[in-house]
């Protein structure tokens, strides 16, 4: 309806404007140069005017009233890895993923489950080519006692790495050694190992690049763990697993580190926007809110980083920089931001929408 008025209100203009077209050609044929000039110039600000109410009025007319997304599009986004992590259970985790352990398990039954799993485990590899990484000592003499050293079988694990979209299987194989007069002198067998690489996760098939490659296509690229799994045999469990545990061990001290360097920096720009994150089952859905933070465009170590927070209380700002913080946030107008002790600066973009619709 509201359409329908002001297409009749524009077309009524247009048939007035004809009839007054007529009675100023009289005037237009008795002005001078300078006259005409004018005229001409006051007709050309009336055309860009009108111009400038058409695309204000096409853009209220048939412009997207909202911007949220469904329910659907959003609810992979965050909380995916989570989900697939409850899935399983505790020890269902453990005994997939650190079947390896070296902690021994108290009964035959349960060692021989447990050798079952880790053989079926690594069934799933057997197409992937394989590279072989031998650990040994550089001298086969007792530290101790200086005796010669005999070799034992050797101990092995598996681990998948990622070569950009390459992948392939590694198997290490640790040589072990034992000192007969050691064993001898103590009864008890005297094992030698060489020293191994520090593993990402204990007892996980897991490596960085492996890793790094799924918690970059999730969170970076917005690709879904299940579409990965599809390359490669790998579950979605242990994909939430790896990336749970890397954040929680690794990932959390580069984050405060981050945020430190960042409440260090003299200008901060600071904004919050809604968020819906399904906690709660029984809950259709959970209004929430992520605040962003990111240094300024002159700053020299340029951070951007995210805080979840369930609600838009105004202390979540102090939480967020911390009272030590004495530089400028640049923000919108929220009450949030003011009467703190850092200096409040305005958002120029906000006040061009306003320019914009004048």
């Amino acid at each position: 309806m509201q359409f329908k008025l002001s297409f009749c209100s524009v077309l009524s203009y247009n048939l007035d404007m004809k009839k007054m077209t007529i009675q100023e050609k009289e005037i237009l044929v008795n002005l001078d140069k300078e006259g005409i000039l004018a005229y001409a110039l006051g007709m050309n600000d009336f055309v860009t005017h009108l111009t400038e109410q058409n695309l204000l009025l096409r853009r209220i007319i048939f412009s997207d009233k909202s911007e949220k997304m469904q329910i659907a599009e959003i609810k992979q986004l965050f909380n995916e890895m989570e989900t697939i992590a409850d899935l399983s259970t505790e020890a269902e985790l453990k005994d997939h993923l650190q079947g390896d352990s070296e902690e021994q398990p108290k009964t035959k039954t349960k060692k021989k489950n447990l050798a079952k799993k880790k053989k079926k485990q690594e069934s799933a590899f057997n197409n992937l080519p394989e590279e072989i990484v031998i650990h040994d000592l550089e001298d086969f003499v007792c530290p101790e006692c200086g005796g010669k050293l005999v070799q034992l079988k050797p101990k092995e694990y598996v681990e998948i790495e990622l070569e950009f979209v390459k992948v392939k299987k590694i198997r290490h194989i640790i040589r072990q050694y034992h000192c007969p007069l050691c064993s001898k002198d103590n009864d008890t067998l005297k094992l030698i190992s060489p020293a191994q690489p520090p593993r990402l996760i204990s007892g996980s098939v897991a490596t960085p690049s492996l890793v790094a490659n799924v918690i970059s296509n999730k969170f970076a690229l917005g690709i879904p763990l299940y579409r990965q799994a599809k390359g490669v045999p790998i579950t979605r469990q242990n994909m939430s697993y790896w990336a749970l545990n890397v954040t929680e061990f690794y990932l959390e001290a580069l984050y405060n580190r981050m945020h430190e360097d960042l409440v260090n920096q003299d200008v901060i720009h600071m904004d919050e926007t809604t968020l819906t994150v399904l906690e709660n089952k029984q809950e259709k859905r959970s209004k929430s809110y992520m605040w962003v933070a990111q240094s300024g465009k002159y700053e020299e170590n340029q951070i951007g980083l995210a805080y979840y927070c369930k609600t838009r209380k105004h202390e979540n700002v102090q939480t967020i920089l911390g009272e030590s913080f004495k530089g400028a946030v640049h923000s919108d107008g929220y009450k949030a931001y003011r009467g703190n002790d850092f200096e409040n600066i305005a958002c120029m973009a906000h006040v061009r929408r306003k320019f914009y619709e004048a």
